[in-house]
């Protein structure tokens, strides 16, 4: 073998090695890209994941930032709500008080001149029962002979001041019940528990002095039917005196 045939062997050896070479490198270099490709792939889905996941967690703070806004929008209006309710019932309370102390003060004033109208009736009551004392002292005491035209006319005087009384008593009695009606149609039943106990006291008051003086004009028409006989008998008497020519025996 010639030298120029080894030579050209040589050579031929060096690019068959060369080109060998050059073949693993390039697929060295394509495995090196695709398996970055499929690295950056990977990474790529789940940084995909992770922002579906960041996403669906947004949507759903988001609906909830919404809801507690409603929620908030809610309480704020029955705060509000809230608050004029108190502001209104505050200006009740107030004209509530306002308007039981102008009771209490109206109690103090009626209570006052229905007791000035008792008074006088009492007064008129108890002049007129000292006088009946006195004709039934009379009529006790009488001698036997007696002026029957006088006692007569005693009693006539009796009966109009019985019936003075009367009257006056049931002017009193339809003043109070005018005034136990004006303070119930103020506040109600005397039994309920928003009606002051100053009020409740003085309608007890006025139950008791309806009963009283119903009472009294119980007794006293019986008087007034007692007067009447005692005088329908004078007056017979009287009559039967005349036609005797008499006046008195």
């Amino acid at each position: 073998m010639t030298p120029s045939h080894h030579l050209n062997l040589g050579i031929r050896t060096l690019d068959s090695s060369a080109h060998s070479l050059m073949l693993d490198s390039s697929n060295e270099g394509i495995n090196d890209i695709q398996n970055s490709t499929v690295s950056q792939y990977k990474l790529l889905s789940t940084w995909k994941n992770k922002k579906e996941q960041l996403d669906a967690e947004v949507r759903a703070k988001t609906e909830v930032l919404n809801q507690l806004k409603i929620e908030k929008q809610t309480l704020e209006g029955e705060v509000q709500g809230s608050q004029f309710r108190v502001a209104d019932w505050e200006k009740k309370v107030a004209n509530n008080q306002k308007n039981i102390a102008q009771m209490k003060q109206d109690v103090t004033n009626i209570t006052k001149q229905t007791e000035a109208k008792k008074r006088e009736f009492e007064d008129d009551l108890k002049s007129y029962k000292t006088a009946m004392c006195e004709y039934a002292a009379k009529m006790m005491s009488a001698p036997t002979t007696y002026d029957r035209k006088k006692l007569s006319e005693e009693v006539q005087a009796l009966k109009q001041q019985a019936k003075q009384v009367q009257a006056e008593l049931q002017t009193v009695k339809e003043e109070l019940g005018g005034v136990k009606s004006q303070f119930l149609a103020m506040t109600g039943s005397p039994g309920q528990s928003d009606t002051p106990s100053a009020l409740r006291s003085v309608i007890k008051q006025m139950d008791a002095d309806e009963s009283g003086l119903s009472e009294e004009n119980l007794k006293l028409r019986e008087e007034l039917e007692n007067l009447e006989q005692v005088s329908n008998s004078l007056k017979d008497e009287l009559n039967t005196l005349k036609q005797k020519g008499q006046n008195t025996v």
